[in-house]
């Protein structure tokens, strides 16, 4: 059986990207870089500037 998904309101429009930050040094196990986004937070119902980081 398939689980619902919840009924979220309407997202408003994604700001303007900033500037990119430089790129780190690698830690160990991380494999790709993941630049700077936007991310919505539902809680607050606000966009969030996630800045760049490394993925394992």
């Amino acid at each position: 059986m398939k689980k619902i998904k919840p009924i979220r309101p309407l997202k408003p429009i994604k700001p303007l990207d900033r500037m990119q930050n430089m790129q780190t040094l690698r830690p160990l196990g991380a494999t790709k870089w993941i630049k700077a986004h936007w991310r919505y937070d539902y809680k607050r119902g606000a966009w969030d500037w996630v800045l760049g980081h490394w993925s394992k």
